[in-house]
Protein backbone atom coordinates (compact mmCIF):
# COMPACT_ATOMS: atom_id res chain seq x y z
CA UNK A 1 0.00 0.00 0.00
CA UNK A 2 1.30 3.43 -0.81
CA UNK A 3 2.42 5.73 2.13
CA UNK A 4 1.52 9.06 3.01
CA UNK A 5 -1.34 11.08 4.33
CA UNK A 6 -3.78 10.64 1.12
CA UNK A 7 -1.72 8.28 -1.20
CA UNK A 8 -3.05 8.98 -4.55
CA UNK A 9 -2.27 7.24 -8.17
CA UNK A 10 -0.47 10.61 -9.71
CA UNK A 11 0.96 10.99 -6.57
CA UNK A 12 2.76 8.05 -6.31
CA UNK A 13 3.59 7.77 -9.82
CA UNK A 14 5.26 11.33 -9.19
CA UNK A 15 7.46 9.54 -6.16
CA UNK A 16 8.19 6.73 -7.75
CA UNK A 17 7.66 3.55 -5.73
CA UNK A 18 11.53 3.01 -5.21
CA UNK A 19 12.34 6.67 -4.75
CA UNK A 20 13.71 8.51 -1.57
CA UNK A 21 10.95 10.24 -1.34
CA UNK A 22 8.27 8.24 -1.39
CA UNK A 23 10.05 6.25 1.52
CA UNK A 24 10.36 9.85 3.10
CA UNK A 25 6.37 9.94 3.34
CA UNK A 26 5.70 7.10 5.32
CA UNK A 27 2.71 6.72 6.76
CA UNK A 28 4.24 5.73 10.14
CA UNK A 29 5.28 9.14 10.84
CA UNK A 30 1.39 9.89 10.95
CA UNK A 31 -0.18 9.44 15.06
CA UNK A 32 -3.60 7.92 13.93
CA UNK A 33 -0.87 5.22 12.02
CA UNK A 34 -2.51 4.88 8.11
CA UNK A 35 -2.81 6.72 5.32
CA UNK A 36 -5.64 8.52 4.87
CA UNK A 37 -9.12 7.92 2.73
CA UNK A 38 -10.77 9.98 -0.38
CA UNK A 39 -14.00 9.46 1.42
CA UNK A 40 -13.14 11.35 4.67
CA UNK A 41 -11.66 14.69 1.91
CA UNK A 42 -15.36 14.34 1.00
CA UNK A 43 -16.82 14.19 4.60
CA UNK A 44 -14.86 17.14 4.93
CA UNK A 45 -16.43 18.73 2.25
CA UNK A 46 -19.66 17.73 2.28
CA UNK A 47 -19.49 19.12 6.27
CA UNK A 48 -17.81 22.68 4.96
CA UNK A 49 -20.73 22.81 2.03
CA UNK A 50 -23.47 22.12 4.72
CA UNK A 51 -25.40 24.14 6.99
CA UNK A 52 -23.62 22.80 9.84
CA UNK A 53 -20.40 24.98 9.13
CA UNK A 54 -21.97 28.46 8.67
CA UNK A 55 -20.36 30.07 11.16
CA UNK A 56 -17.07 28.70 10.23
CA UNK A 57 -14.75 31.37 8.36
CA UNK A 58 -11.13 32.00 7.13
CA UNK A 59 -9.91 28.40 8.80
CA UNK A 60 -7.10 26.24 7.75
CA UNK A 61 -8.65 22.90 9.28
CA UNK A 62 -5.73 20.12 8.99
CA UNK A 63 -7.29 16.75 8.29
CA UNK A 64 -4.07 14.62 8.68
CA UNK A 65 -4.07 12.20 11.28
CA UNK A 66 -2.98 14.05 14.09
CA UNK A 67 0.76 14.94 11.98
CA UNK A 68 -0.02 18.83 12.41
CA UNK A 69 0.09 18.13 15.93
CA UNK A 70 3.31 15.34 16.12
CA UNK A 71 5.81 17.43 14.25
CA UNK A 72 7.03 18.55 10.63
CA UNK A 73 4.62 17.76 7.91
CA UNK A 74 4.53 14.37 6.31
CA UNK A 75 6.87 15.82 3.34
CA UNK A 76 9.38 17.88 5.94
CA UNK A 77 12.04 15.58 5.95
CA UNK A 78 11.73 15.87 1.72
CA UNK A 79 14.95 18.77 2.18
CA UNK A 80 17.08 16.47 2.84
CA UNK A 81 17.27 14.94 -0.57
CA UNK A 82 19.56 15.94 -3.08
CA UNK A 83 19.86 17.42 -6.09
CA UNK A 84 19.96 14.49 -8.28
CA UNK A 85 16.81 12.85 -6.62
CA UNK A 86 15.02 16.21 -7.03
CA UNK A 87 15.84 15.98 -10.71
CA UNK A 88 14.37 12.52 -10.95
CA UNK A 89 10.97 13.43 -9.22
CA UNK A 90 10.84 16.87 -11.15
CA UNK A 91 11.15 13.87 -14.33
CA UNK A 92 8.59 11.70 -13.04
CA UNK A 93 6.32 14.41 -12.77
CA UNK A 94 6.67 16.19 -15.91
CA UNK A 95 6.01 12.09 -17.50
CA UNK A 96 2.11 11.54 -14.89
CA UNK A 97 1.47 14.97 -16.23
CA UNK A 98 1.54 14.52 -19.14
CA UNK A 99 0.21 11.13 -19.08
CA UNK A 100 -3.02 12.68 -17.15
CA UNK A 101 -3.55 15.64 -19.84
CA UNK A 102 -3.32 12.59 -22.27
CA UNK A 103 -6.03 10.70 -20.66
CA UNK A 104 -8.19 14.00 -20.40
CA UNK A 105 -7.59 14.65 -24.11
CA UNK A 106 -10.50 14.59 -26.77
Amino acid sequence: MPRGPFPTDFTWTVLGADSRARRLSDAQAVPAGRTGEIWELGNLALFLLSGAADYITGQTIAIDGGQMFAGPGTFASLSSMTDGEWEDVREAAKAATAASKAQRSV
